[in-house]
């Protein structure tokens, strides 16, 4: 769905803006647009479409980042960053952002105000949180490693942080101090140029916390579980099992058709329409039947047959006698 000035409106009063970073299969983002609308009525969900067809996401309800652009294998933090600094430049008024793969479904309401509960005092939030020194075997950190004496001058710290992606929530108030933290155009140059694999992991919770940000993971989201974890389909019978878990709402990941089977049964199904029973039959009073028939005779008059009478008498008797 392409923006107009209707729908950046809409979109800068949302409290929570979910970003999606896709690039295929449109009927699997139209599963998880579906979903998210459905946990998060009060959200507005903004598309970036990291691939190379330019019309991917058209026909799905969702708002697209004007600025998408393709982007590399695995390295998907410019989306974020771009979509950052396009808010920010619109006056958006937004208090959370949230990046999310196209691998994630919600699976209970009330996400919202258990960010305004868990994220009181914090300013980020991600799932295992983890440092480059106590954690250098993790992907991201090896990564970036080969790549720090590039990074270092913009970040200005000794060392670094990584969030297991996707589900990383921002305040706009530390987002606005990460804006204002680096030089943009060292910043767009390296990430246009970078070959750190996860990089999305790295970039955002670091900056955060060169703002000095008050950096905090999810409850009880220090490793891998059975609803969101790297590798393996989430099937529906962890999602019973943990879902009333008070700081379960997403999963991930559920790919392709099994996103589609699992957002149909995590949403309600359409009760059958009830079928209509017959009118009753209403009796009419006798003076209203006699009325209706005097009108009835006057509207179609009944025809009158002359008809030949034939006697049965004796006479008539004796006749056929003779004729016999």
């Amino acid at each position: 769905m392409d923006m107009t000035r209707t729908h950046i409106h809409e979109l800068t009063h949302k409290r929570l803006v979910i970003i999606v970073i896709a690039h295929e299969n449109e009927q699997v983002l139209a599963a998880q647009v579906e979903n998210i609308h459905y946990f998060n009525p009060e959200a507005g969900i903004l598309l970036y479409n990291g691939g190379h067809n330019p019309d991917f996401g058209k026909n799905v309800n969702i708002w697209s980042f004007p600025h998408s652009h393709p982007l590399k294998a695995g390295i998907i933090a410019p989306a974020m960053w771009e979509i950052m600094n396009w808010l920010e430049e619109l006056g958006a008024g937004y208090e959370y952002l949230m990046s999310l793969d196209h691998d994630v479904l919600f699976v209970k309401h009330g996400f919202q105000p258990f960010l305004d509960e868990i994220m009181a005092e914090s300013d980020s939030m991600g799932w295992r949180l983890e440092n480059n020194r106590d954690h250098d075997f993790s992907l991201p950190v090896r990564n970036m490693k080969n790549e720090w004496h590039l990074w270092q001058p913009v970040f200005r710290t000794d060392g670094f942080l990584t969030y297991f992606n996707p589900g990383q929530v921002y305040r706009h108030d530390i987002v606005r101090r990460m804006l204002a933290h680096v030089d943009h155009a060292s910043v767009n140059h390296l990430l246009s140029i970078s070959e750190a694999v996860a990089l999305e992991e790295v970039f955002f919770v670091t900056l955060a916390m060169a703002c000095g940000g008050r950096v905090r993971e999810y409850p009880e989201g220090t490793k891998y579980n059975d609803m969101v974890r790297w590798g393996e389909n989430i099937t529906f019978e962890s999602v019973q099992q943990h879902r009333d878990h008070p700081y379960f709402y997403w999963i991930h990941p559920v790919k392709g058709d099994k996103l589609l089977e699992m957002n149909q049964q995590l949403l309600p199904k359409p009760e059958p329409m009830a079928s209509v029973p017959p009118a009753p039959h209403l009796a009419v009073p006798r003076r209203k039947r006699i009325k209706c028939k005097k009108l009835l005779k006057r509207a179609f008059p009944r025809r009158r047959v002359k008809r030949r009478k034939i006697k049965f008498g004796l006479h008539s008797r004796n006749k056929t006698k003779k004729l016999t």
